[in-house]
């Protein structure tokens, strides 16, 4: 899945329901740590990030998709810049 922070929806969001229609798909919840510091970033609005990925976290799942998550820049390439200590 792809999409801005703020798009994490599954029933109406044309990425995953995509997704849901084919044999595979992979989801990933990446958590820049440049933008925890950054102007965006607010504990309100994480806050609210965090409760998002766990409906979200959810709702893949009862589709039999797991959400893995990891910290670091989000990069072109699979495995790379990730750290899997927010694997929960």
């Amino acid at each position: 899945m792809s999409g801005s922070n703020d798009d994490l929806r599954v029933a109406d969001h044309a990425t995953p329901a995509e997704a849901a229609r084919g044999d595979a798909a992979l989801a990933l919840f990446i958590v820049e740590p440049a933008w925890l510091t950054s102007p965006e970033s607010h504990p309100r609005r994480e806050a609210w990030l965090l409760k998002c990925r766990v409906a979200l976290r959810d709702a893949l799942a009862a589709r039999g998709l797991p959400l893995p998550v990891r910290t670091g820049e989000a990069v072109d390439g699979p495995g790379r810049g990730f750290s899997d200590d927010l694997d929960r």
